[in-house]
């Protein structure tokens, strides 16, 4: 929230509807009417066993780092620009990152979606190949499945390869 409020982006706020992981909602504003677009990512990174962060020359290496980090790093850098250059002219952007995503529930996000905090089209940096656009997600659909077994929820990123993955057995 303080690295966008430096960059210039308007009303910039933390929604503390979540107790310990707040929401970060800004606004970059036009001076003429025109569409919504959002640019979101979500602020948490897998809790898991990890060798500590560290720099190499410019490029920052760890857990984390490229899960959404570097999307909001170039967010904030994207208003930086955007401002110096006099933009939006029309419409507007509303950036939003939430928490709680790799809980399984993202419910901050639920949330922000049903007080109506959405644009007409959003932008979602989240990982992909590394040289391409991920543009396979059309959509989002939110639903629960129930699904047991012997032993503790486990992060797909620390599963051993001969655990069965139920999702990929339904």
């Amino acid at each position: 929230a303080s690295e966008l409020t430096a960059a210039g982006a308007d009303e910039v706020s933390l929604d503390k509807e979540f107790a310990g992981s707040p929401s970060v909602i800004a606004w970059l504003r036009g001076s003429e009417p025109g569409p919504t677009i959002q640019w979101h990512a979500h602020l948490d990174a897998i809790a898991t066993e990890h060798p500590p962060a560290r720099r190499e020359g410019d490029l920052l290496v760890g857990r984390g780092a490229s899960d959404m980090k570097g999307a909001i790093a170039a967010n904030v850098e994207s208003v930086r620009l955007l401002r110096a250059a006099g933009l939006p002219k029309r419409g507007q952007v509303l950036i939003t990152y939430h928490g709680l995503h790799e809980e399984g529930g993202s419910a901050p996000l639920i949330r922000l979606i049903e007080r109506g905090i959405v644009g007409d089209a959003v932008l979602i940096g989240e990982l992909g190949s590394g040289d391409r656009l991920v543009t396979s997600s059309r959509g989002l659909d939110f639903w629960a499945i129930d699904i047991k077994r012997d032993g503790a929820a486990i992060h797909e990123t620390n599963a051993s390869i001969d655990l069965v993955d139920p999702l990929q057995v339904g």
